[in-house]
């Protein structure tokens, strides 16, 4: 009894207030199966956009990337910030320095060989040596001064020998490579460490600033966008100012993730095509099936298994792959259409003066695009949850997403934004999660590797086992809210030089952890599919007055029970139907209630 009153509770909130079925998509977004389908969307995608790049750098087509102090800028921030039309000059500037950089670090290695540097750290550890027994041996140094001044020696030596590596060392850098110079009496000794430490130096910065692949720099880029709209969300700067204590609003960070889109398209189109066909291939299979699971859950309060989803969106696969690109193809064809007429103003006098007099229609002609592309960037998150709801085909989804769009713009406009505003939320929740839960077992498990002092790093003094392989950031550096650039949450590896097992180890631990960030970003993307197929359903319920409970559905009783004895058909019947009927309103099984 209770839980029937609690139940027609909150059916009685929901008729009220039909937008609250979407605070369901959290719960939703967040089971195993879900997870697990969206978790291995991206992994495809993330594969895919990564074989592209090496296709792309190997025809010498990467993106510019500036150095700078801060950090780098790529192309596409620079599109962003500075348009189009300043983009060319800020490129030729930009590779000139990436050129000029790159030809210094081949420079410097012809000088300073390999060897050289290998010569330059054996010089580090007689110095180390040299310096730890003169300490030892100095009687006027109280215990503890001594071994103050020792550890300040060994973290010197360390960030030195962590530069020769190649690596990033911690702060104070200028400082320890002034003591560790300071050491070196000989000039010999000290020429040879400074040649080695210009060489690994340029190679860094050379490295910074050598092109990256067009989805490396676009995904980090789209992060960082992400983690701005996110942030704005958190901090109540909705807006399109950036003037909050915050930073970027949530919609200027939307509008920054969509010059990133625009970029790839103007300025890579043949990339944008190839990633963008395999990219809508890979989600016609597993973001159906996430839409035809959660419209089974949201419809019948059911839980099917993701095998009947994925067999679902196989059975449809050509309906989900094609009805985001018959959207565009309008789009395409009605500004060909445009241009073939148009071709007419390319004749002599006559052909102007009819371009002129016509070129109303043209406009006309423009105002039916631009309302083809509103409907197109509003109307497809509803595709896919149109054909895993109705079972219906690709025509279907997008005269109904341009039906409901048109009919209740402002309707879709409102739920787009209470998504946005409740996942954002949600996000940073998951994303709480999952940065205590690397970064617990990230100190309780350096205490235990780092207990005794033979399980420090082989190649340091100063670097625990597992900070050699493994480093999050200290607790004080954390970002409880997503924030672009800087250190990621989950860290980073490969810290300081490492033998052949901790190698191995650190890419098993690379795996393990890239499999918690892994699912950080499956949620995101099992949100938004949740959510649209909830924001359909109530669009649906609004514009053809249908209940939220009618589906298509294929009763599957012959599958959950496979050794039942089949029924012969009775007479006059020709036998089982081939076709699956839908069945319309609750399940069977809810009328004994």
């Amino acid at each position: 009894m209770a839980g029937e009153t609690a139940d027609a509770r909150r059916s009685n909130w929901t008729d009220s207030l039909p937008v609250l079925r979407l605070l369901r998509t959290f719960k939703l977004a967040i089971t195993p199966e879900r997870l697990g389908l969206a978790l291995a969307a991206v992994v495809a995608c993330y594969l895919v956009g990564r074989l592209l790049d090496s296709l792309w750098l190997m025809a010498d087509a990467g993106v510019v990337v500036q150095a700078q102090a801060a950090g780098r800028i790529s192309e596409i921030e620079a599109f962003d910030r500075l348009g189009a039309a300043n983009l060319p000059d800020w490129k030729q500037a930009a590779s000139a320095a990436g050129r000029s950089t790159a030809d210094a670090a081949r420079t410097v290695e012809q000088a300073v060989s390999a060897d050289e540097v290998k010569r330059a750290r054996d010089k580090l550890d007689e110095l180390r040596n040299a310096a730890l027994d003169a300490l030892r041996q100095n009687t006027a140094l109280s215990a503890s001064e001594r071994k103050r001044q020792q550890d300040e020696l060994r973290r010197a030596i360390d960030s030195v020998r962590l530069m020769l590596a190649g690596r990033d060392a911690a702060g104070g850098v200028e400082q320890a490579v002034g003591r560790v110079l300071q050491l070196a009496s000989e000039p010999a000794a000290r020429t040879t460490i400074e040649s080695a430490l210009r060489r690994q130096q340029l190679r860094a910065d050379a490295r910074r600033s050598s092109p990256r692949g067009p989805f490396a720099a676009l995904l980090d880029y789209e992060c960082g966008c992400f983690a701005a709209a996110v942030r704005g969300v958190a901090c109540g700067n909705w807006s399109f100012s950036s003037a909050a204590a915050g930073g970027p609003g949530m919609l200027s960070s939307i509008a920054s993730g969509g010059n990133g889109v625009i970029w790839v398209v103007t300025q890579r189109p043949l990339y944008a095509l190839c990633y963008g066909f395999l990219h809508l291939a890979v989600f016609a299979l597993l973001g159906g099936a996430i839409c035809r699971h959660a419209a089974i859950q949201l419809t019948r309060d059911e839980n099917p298994g993701w095998s009947a989803a994925v067999r679902f969106a196989r059975q449809k696969y050509m309906n989900f792959l094609l009805a985001p690109l018959s959207a565009i193809g309008l789009i395409l064809i009605g500004g060909c259409v445009i241009s073939v007429v148009s071709l007419i103003g390319a004749l002599p006098w006559l052909g102007e003066l009819a371009a002129g007099v016509s070129f109303g229609l043209t406009l006309v002609g423009g105002v039916v695009l631009a309302l083809l592309l509103i409907a197109t960037v509003l109307g497809f998150p509803l595709f896919a949850p149109t054909i895993a709801t109705e079972g219906s085909d690709m025509l279907d989804a997008v005269s109904r997403a341009f039906n409901y769009v048109s009919h209740r713009f402002w309707s879709t406009v409102f739920y787009c934004g209470v998504l946005l505003i409740y996942g954002g939320v949600c996000f940073i929740g998951v994303r709480l999660v999952a940065l205590l839960a690397l970064k617990l077992s990230n100190d309780f498990a350096g205490a235990g590797m780092d207990a005794f002092w033979w399980n420090l790093n082989a190649g340091t003094d100063t670097v625990g086992k597992l900070e050699a392989m493994w480093r999050m950031p200290a607790w004080g550096e954390l970002s409880l809210l997503p924030a672009a650039g800087g250190e990621p949450f989950w860290g980073s590896f490969f810290n300081a030089p490492l033998s052949m097992t901790e190698t191995i180890a650190a890419w098993m631990i690379a795996a393990w952890v890239f499999l918690v960030v892994g699912l950080v970003g499956a949620f995101a993307v099992s949100f938004y599919l949740c959510g649209s197929s909830a924001m359909y359903l109530l669009l649906r319920r609004e514009v053809d007055a249908t209940e939220y409970e009618e589906i298509f559905y294929e009763e599957e009783a012959d599958n959950d029970e496979p050794d039942a004895e089949p029924k012969p058909p009775a007479p006059g019947d020709a036998g089982p139907r081939s076709t699956p009927l839908p069945v319309v309103g609750a399940p069977p099984g809810d009328a004994a209630h």
